[in-house]
């Protein structure tokens, strides 16, 4: 209800909203990047909603595993990396002007059957409401503009500049790790986007929507969003991490699968003979609990820094 009554939807001017029922969520990813997002459906589903999960071809057994309807629409994530050897390494040398060139190419080789893929799914099954995650950026500007659908964006991490750099970027004096990002970063989104738009257009007959887009309008998007803009991190995380983010980034909160809806065995994370070394080291002191830390895929320097630094974090803490 607070959703279908929102005016804060991202929708073009001539939408008008009805009442909802068919939602569709779009991310794309790692694991890491999907599970919150199930949380979500998962939500909306006990709320009385039907929902579709538009992700990578190998996260349909995840999907599936939480009774959730799976649609096959980014490229298989296992395949890739098996076969794109700059981006595995890319992820190894925490090189993110690498990893986002490498994001790039695979958008732009896998564009026409990926936006055939899109294209077909809201054609068969138009939602109500879209929602927009990781790597469904694109999408969420292609389906305002093109297929007249409300959209609210929901991310896991805002986008802001400061003092310090972001996505593995280098901390550079006078703020110039930001000037880095717009010649890096932003070039290889807008390459991959319009790639995408190439492929729809010539998917549909349609115009191109991003003829009216430049840098300037989506580095507009990522750091001013005009609309309201979901980040599934709680507001303590916003101080920390993104104190200049731009009062639309709207913290909420993480989207966490409850305990009854959680797959206790999962080839992902190891066989059987794993989670029993696991559960014999979390009960074998009763009083001094383990603290877990975790992060992406990304390295930072190596792995002996990364020790050094949750260590370190600790002691500070």
């Amino acid at each position: 209800q607070a959703m279908s009554s929102s005016p804060t939807l991202h929708t073009s001017a001539k939408a008008e909203m009805k009442p909802l029922r068919n939602i569709s969520i779009i991310s794309g990813g790692s694991r890491g990047d999907i599970q919150p997002y199930c949380a979500i459906a998962l939500a909306l589903e006990r709320a009385g909603y039907s929902t579709r999960i538009l992700t990578n071809e190998d996260h349909k057994p995840l999907v599936e595993s939480f009774g959730l309807t799976h649609v096959h629409v980014f490229i298989n994530n296992v395949d890739w990396l098996e076969r794109d050897h700059a981006f595995r390494k890319s992820i190894s040398d925490g090189d993110a002007a690498a990893m986002f060139a490498a994001l790039s190419k695979a958008n732009q080789e896998e564009s026409e059957p990926m936006c055939k893929r899109f294209h077909e799914e809201v054609e068969r099954h138009r939602p109500d409401l879209l929602l927009a995650g990781v790597q469904g950026e694109f999408f969420d500007w292609y389906a305002k503009v093109a297929l007249d659908l409300p959209v609210l964006p929901v991310e896991l991490h805002a986008l802001s500049r400061e003092e310090r750099g972001s996505f593995g970027l280098p901390t550079l004096p006078f703020g110039l790790h930001n000037v880095l990002f717009s010649l890096v970063v932003t070039k290889a989104i807008m390459k991959s986007w319009r790639s995408l738009d190439d492929a729809l257009a010539k998917l549909t007959g349609g115009a191109r929507v991003l003829s009216m887009l430049n840098l300037a309008d989506l580095e507009e998007i990522f750091f001013a969003p005009k609309f309201p803009v979901i980040v599934c991190k709680p507001e303590s995380y916003k101080p920390i991490l993104n104190p200049n983010a731009h009062g639309n980034y709207k913290f909420v909160g993480a989207a966490i699968v409850q305990r009854k809806y959680e797959v206790k065995h999962s080839s992902s994370f190891g066989d059987d003979n794993v989670f029993n070394v696991l559960e014999e080291f979390l009960s074998r002191d009763e009083k001094r609990k383990p603290v877990y830390m975790g992060w992406g895929s990304m390295m930072c320097k190596s792995p002996e820094h990364m020790v050094l630094m949750a260590t370190d974090a600790l002691r500070e803490s």
